[in-house]
């Protein structure tokens, strides 16, 4: 492709307006401010958790065990996905009709949305090792190979490692060359990402499904009343879904 042609491809609609829409590519309509407030909102939350269990675990504790290394990294991780979520505000911004796009202006998005998934996908399996191994430290306090608990908490833990790493490795490699994710216009070889998607989101529900059912046994095994134990139930229930 001759740079004039490349020119041409990059300065064309990304998608045919409607009839009777005229095209706003200089300053399209956007949700912007929706997507800013969310995802302030969701770094504060972040942030302060970990504040919070820092202050215990230096103040009080004083003592640095291995989830809180992997809930700081897990931390590191999310600040990843904050910045493409800030950097999708600049270009092309939230709730912009295609339309109002042209083909060079997806090139940053798409890039940032490789960076997004990437850092997600190693956010979920260093959180829930960290809680998990949280888990294992309350609940299994002498024989943990014999526990049941602690062997499908490792179980699970295994799995969100291995699926972590795979999951970084397909999207890196989903084209041949790997600047062609994003430039999407270089002569390349992709294959298509849902399956993927779809096995990643399911490994992520099994998992969360598993986390949810494996304490409950020793939850209603608790020496105490049942509206409390329903109570520590819920509290973890939430904290999974949350």
């Amino acid at each position: 492709m001759s740079p004039e042609e490349l020119a041409a491809l990059l300065a064309a609609p990304a998608l045919a307006a409607p009839d009777g829409v005229t095209p706003n590519f200089d300053n399209p309509p956007n949700r912007n401010s929706y997507a800013w407030g969310i995802t302030t909102v969701c770094t504060i939350i972040a942030t302060s958790c970990l504040c919070l269990r820092s202050y215990v675990r230096l103040w009080l504790d004083r003592k640095i065990r291995v989830e809180d290394v992997f809930a700081i990294c897990a931390y590191g991780a999310y600040w990843g996905t904050a910045y493409a979520g800030y950097e999708m505000i600049k270009t092309p911004g939230y709730y912009v009709h295609e339309w109002n796009l042209t083909n060079g202006d997806l090139i940053q998005p798409l890039w940032l949305i490789l960076v997004y998934g990437c850092c997600y996908s190693a956010v979920l399996p260093l959180i829930k090792t960290a809680i998990l191994i949280d888990w294992c430290r309350v609940f299994v306090l002498v024989d943990r190979t014999k526990s049941l608990f602690w062997c499908g908490c490792m179980a699970i833990v295994a799995l969100q490692c291995v699926w972590g790493i795979l999951c970084i490795i397909l999207l890196n490699m989903q084209c041949r060359p790997h600047r062609a994710i994003w430039e999407f216009y270089l002569p390349s070889k992709c294959y298509s990402l849902p399956d993927v998607m779809l096995c990643s989101a399911s490994v992520q529900v099994v998992s969360d499904i598993s986390m949810f059912v494996l304490p409950q046994r020793l939850i209603w095994g608790l020496q105490m009343s049942w509206h409390k134990k329903l109570g520590v139930s819920i509290i973890f229930g939430a904290g999974i879904l949350l």
